[in-house]
């Protein structure tokens, strides 16, 4: 009797144990179907997006950012700016060469003020010479400004040849109308010939620079006296000069004339033939006074000669007329 009834309850727990393991098996087969439903509505969520996303325009680093904000940032960005280099210099481009020249034998001693004058109101880009002589030109003057000149090289001292001898205007006239002086400068685009009798104005608006594209200017001269420019401040085109020299032989049969009348005259001729460049009188009296009053000039030529009546409005004008007071033609 007691084994009979202890066989029942063992058989209760065998089956009680198959539903359990029943119930489990599916309660995991449930779980395992949920999850896959889940896998693969988010694997269709992620191709949709995916499709979305390739369909789309790519992305900028502006269209990551709130529009007003990204806005500022493109304003405040700056400009991309070009390099350019900068071409080699070709042979046309080559800096001119300007040359004040002053002819002097004498150790005059108003030589040093007014070479120094021409010097700095020139300025650094032109060179001065000083055409002297050798048998006079002993040795430099002990000058802080002239040594200062001579060692920056903007001054430089040559000789003329031995057989000169310019004792008076006549012997500058026919010196003048040798090949050797142009032959010396030319190099030089244009020439300043200046004289100790002659100055330029630091007051003056206009430079010398302003009237180089004449090949022939200085102060006009007055009708009473001839026609054409005076020489004794005066621009040149060295090339211009050479050429009339060569083809004149100089002066005809020996006559001695003033070389800026002569040279004029010269230049004239040849105006249509070679394109000179001469200005006209109203330009020509902008830049130096000589026998012809013009109020403000560039320059001046003996002005206590032929303006000796206007000198104080002459010297309130350019002071520097002062270093020329005394000076007289020969």
């Amino acid at each position: 009797m007691l084994a009979s009834r202890g066989a029942k309850p063992s058989i209760m727990r065998w089956e009680l144990m198959i539903l359990l393991a029943v119930a489990s098996m599916l309660f995991l087969t449930y779980i395992g179907l949920r999850d896959a439903s889940t896998d693969e509505a988010a694997l269709r969520g992620f191709q949709t997006q995916e499709k979305q996303r390739t369909a789309m325009p790519p992305t900028t680093p502006e269209d990551a950012l709130e529009p007003e904000f990204a806005a500022e940032l493109l304003a405040a960005a700056p400009t991309p700016t070009t390099v350019t280099p900068t071409p080699t210099p070709t042979p046309s481009e080559t800096p001119r060469i300007l040359t004040a020249v002053l002819i002097e034998t004498s150790l005059s001693p108003a030589l040093v003020p007014v070479l120094v004058h021409f010097a700095a109101v020139l300025g650094p880009h032109w060179q001065i010479v000083l055409f002297t002589s050798a048998l006079t030109w002993t040795e430099h003057p002990k000058s802080t400004p002239f040594q200062r000149l001579l060692a920056s090289k903007q001054l430089s001292v040559r000789y003329i040849p031995d057989d000169v001898q310019l004792t008076d205007s006549k012997s500058v006239s026919s010196f003048l109308v040798r090949p050797w002086l142009w032959e010396e400068l030319i190099d030089s685009h244009r020439v300043l010939l200046f004289q100790l009798d002659s100055i330029i104005c630091a007051n003056a608006n206009q430079t010398v620079d302003d009237f180089l594209e004449w090949d022939y200017v200085g102060a006009p001269i007055d009708g009473r006296y001839g026609a054409g420019y005076n020489g004794g401040l005066s621009i040149r085109n060295p090339r211009l000069f050479l050429d009339i020299v060569k083809r004149t032989g100089g002066f005809a049969n020996g006559k001695v004339e003033f070389e800026d009348q002569w040279f004029y005259k010269q230049a004239r001729s040849l105006e249509a033939e070679q394109e000179v460049r001469l200005p006209d009188p109203e330009t020509a009296q902008k830049f130096a006074v000589e026998t012809i009053y013009y109020e403000k000039p560039l320059g001046y030529h003996q002005p206590t000669r032929w303006q000796k009546d206007r000198m104080s409005e002459i010297e309130e004008w350019c002071p520097e007329v002062k270093m020329l007071i005394g000076r007289r033609a020969t």
